[in-house]
């Protein structure tokens, strides 16, 4: 399988696969079960392959996200940390923008002090329930994660703010591509993400959704290799700070981890919608992988619905049509 990143075939199986003493240190994803891999070349790890559309039905579906009592409770454990990065965002963004997207995994809810620098807040979170939230509580314009894909969009923004989605969403190059699509000429593209060691990925030290791992060396190798923009500031914040990094009730981990925050530059931007990135070569690698989950599912042998009525994959339908 080719890096999310550089497309290198020089990767590695980053899995921990050992057993001492009898327990099992660790396997593979502790949310997804799929591999991980790192790249010798931008050391770049992630999940090896997850399809966007797994990760949709996950943040629509999970029990976890969809309590009526999720929001409030939710804020506590992220309010600090989202505190410090609005006011890093806040002091070095424009004082004025005419529109902002702040583009969230579960943090939109705590969107409020963007309205002080824009006349037009745009909002979305890939959880259904902060959606909802944001209706009622939340002066902005609500969309959905497909709606951002829409022509009337294309070169309208200001600035966006990605919070707790680079390292939750598959393909992080074709998320920047799709921000410098949506930008003006010139505009800028906020966002942090957690910096995560080899040995913390190993040990399974990371939020039950993220998919992605870098460290400051592999953010570095994905602005140049995208290629649309220019780094403005690049902080990589060396005091570890505690990190609810899984979106659910249970979002608190004990470890602490460094973040780096990042704002770029538009200086080259997008006007196409960004390919997928992944290679014909990849698919039977990917099939074959895919294959045992696929039957499992086929035969009602597991479900990721908690009980709940879902569709089943037909034989004739392409679990990969989108790529």
């Amino acid at each position: 399988m080719k890096c999310h990143i550089c497309r290198s075939a020089d990767t590695y199986s980053v899995n921990n696969n050992e057993i001492d003493r009898g327990q099992i240190k660790y396997v593979a994803h502790s949310g997804f079960g799929t591999a991980i891999m790192g790249c010798r070349n931008c050391r770049f790890i992630s999940a090896e392959f997850i399809h966007p559309k797994t990760l949709q039905f996950f943040y629509t579906t999970s029990s976890q996200l969809h309590s009526s009592a999720l929001t409030d409770p939710f804020c506590s454990p992220h309010q600090d940390i989202c505190r410090q990065q609005t006011e890093f965002f806040c002091d070095n963004l424009p004082k004025h923008n005419n529109r902002i997207l702040f583009f969230g995994a579960g943090r939109s809810s705590l969107a409020q002090p963007y309205h002080g620098i824009c006349d037009e807040l745009f909002i979305c979170d890939l959880v259904p329930n902060f959606d909802q939230y944001e209706e009622t509580n939340i002066s902005a314009t609500v969309v959905d994660e497909a709606f951002l894909k829409d022509e009337s969009l294309v070169g309208t923004f200001d600035t966006i703010i990605l919070s707790n989605v680079v390292q939750r969403l598959p393909f992080p190059k074709s998320i920047l591509s799709l921000c410098s699509r949506l930008l003006k000429s010139d505009g800028l593209l906020a966002f942090e993400v957690p910096i995560t060691p080899q040995e913390n990925v190993q040990a399974g030290l990371f939020g039950s959704e993220e998919i992605n791992f870098f460290s400051v060396e592999s953010l570095k190798a994905l602005i140049i290799i995208q290629g649309s923009f220019d780094v403005e500031v690049i902080n990589a914040d060396e005091r570890p700070k505690a990190d609810p990094s899984s979106v659910g009730m249970d979002g608190t981990n004990n470890h602490q981890r460094v973040f780096a925050q990042i704002i770029l530059s538009n200086k080259r931007p997008l006007r196409e919608i960004p390919p997928t990135e992944i290679d014909s070569d990849d698919i039977g690698s990917l099939m074959s992988k895919l294959s045992f989950g696929c039957f499992l599912h086929k035969n009602s042998l597991m479900s990721w619905s908690d009980g709940q009525d879902v569709r089943r994959l037909s034989t004739d339908e392409n679990v990969i049509d989108d790529h």
